[in-house]
């Protein structure tokens, strides 16, 4: 929209009674940066049109074309979803072959132990540690998510209460991650460990993350093949996000 229009429908607004409220003192202090505006625009258009999401740029100064051509980008975007939809999916690529011999889990010392002495000592210094650290979190305004996987029966729950001894319960929450509802199940999968992410300066501990799409459901047939392929790289992408928001992300694998 021009800038010279934007001017002439805030005045066109302002005249008519039954319409003057609907433009403010904030609305005209934002239009004296439309150039600035425009060019920021640019910037975030260019940064995140992509092919999967394309931006539609719809021409506004004439308000039937501007009706009708966004109309019909949502008609075509339709026709395009269900026309693929409808077409019988490709046989999905053959698994990667059986990983070798030797790996990160096979090359583990599983025989390591600890004596209930030393067990004892080194428990209570390292939760004194972590009384005090989970407190400068909160001073600090960060969050911290633990989550733990691994083999059934490895002890997931006795290390997470553990870890959640020494921490303010105003501070921490465990999420145990199950099947999913079927509220769940109508979102996309990794909705709901959004949903339990920590507040800034406290700790989300998850028994079991949203790792569990290319683990327990590919197992047991929960997810298509299409589905658990594509987890891999939108986890790591989710993580990253984390990440680089500032979030301390710590995760633990018990075998």
């Amino acid at each position: 929209l021009p800038r010279a229009e934007q001017k002439r429908r805030f005045r066109e607004l302002e005249e008519d009674p039954a319409t003057a409220w609907r433009v403010t003192k904030r609305d005209w202090e934002f239009a004296k940066k439309y150039a600035r505006f425009r060019n920021v625009s640019e910037r975030a258009l260019a940064k995140t049109s992509t092919a999967e999401n394309p931006w539609t740029v719809v021409e506004a100064t004439d308000r039937r074309y501007r009706d009708l051509a966004a109309g019909g980008a949502v008609l075509a975007g339709l026709q395009q979803a269900l026309k693929r939809s409808s077409q019988p999916r490709a046989a999905p690529a053959p698994d990667r072959p059986k990983p070798p011999r030797t790996t990160v889990l096979t090359r583990l010392d599983l025989s390591r132990t600890l004596g209930p002495k030393d067990y004892e000592r080194k428990l209570e210094k390292q939760q004194f540690r972590l009384a005090l650290l989970t407190r400068r979190l909160r001073k600090e305004g960060r969050a911290m998510i633990c989550a733990f996987e691994g083999v059934d029966a490895a002890g997931k729950g006795g290390a997470i209460r553990r870890l959640i001894d020494p921490i303010d319960a105003r501070n921490v929450r465990a999420m145990a991650v199950a099947a999913p509802t079927d509220e769940e199940r109508d979102h996309p999968y990794l909705w709901r460990c959004w949903r339990a992410l920590p507040r800034l300066g406290r700790t989300t501990i998850y028994d079991r993350s949203w790792y569990g799409r290319v683990l327990v459901e590919r197992l047991e047939g929960f997810c298509a093949p299409d589905d658990w392929r594509r987890a891999f790289n939108e986890i790591s992408a989710f993580e990253e996000e984390l990440t680089e928001a500032g979030t301390i992300v710590c995760k633990f694998w018990l075998q």
